[in-house]
C-alpha cells in the first residue's frame, strides 16, 4: 500500500501549477523535468517521495511511489542525467 501523507501548500501549488506532459510510453502517465520549473521545490518533492514512498517493482526495477490525492508519484534520472517526476492515476 502507498502511504498518503500531508504535504505542504507550497508542494500542492507546485504540483497543480506544473505543466505535466502526457506520455504513452510503457503505461500512460505524466511527467515533469527538473529543468522546467523551480529546482528547489522539485528537489523537495523528490526527497518526499524517496523518504516516505513505498517500494514497488516495475519491469524488474525497484521504485519508490508516493500517493498524493488520486495520483501516485515516482522519480528517476533519465538517460540525459536529468531528474524527472512521473505521476499516474492510481
Amino acid at each position: 500500500m502507498i502511504k498518503n501523507f500531508q504535504i505542504t501548500n507550497e508542494l500542492k501549488k507546485f504540483i497543480s501549477s506544473s505543466r505535466w506532459k502526457k506520455t504513452e510510453y510503457i503505461n500512460t502517465h505524466e511527467y515533469i523535468l527538473e529543468s522546467w520549473g523551480d529546482k528547489n521545490i522539485f528537489s523537495e518533492l523528490c526527497a518526499l517521495i524517496d523518504k516516505s514512498g513505498e517500494g514497488e517493482t516495475f519491469m524488474g526495477k525497484q521504485y519508490k511511489y508516493f500517493r498524493i490525492g488520486e495520483y501516485k508519484y515516482w522519480n528517476m534520472t533519465i538517460s540525459t542525467g536529468e531528474r524527472i517526476i512521473n505521476r499516474a492515476k492510481s
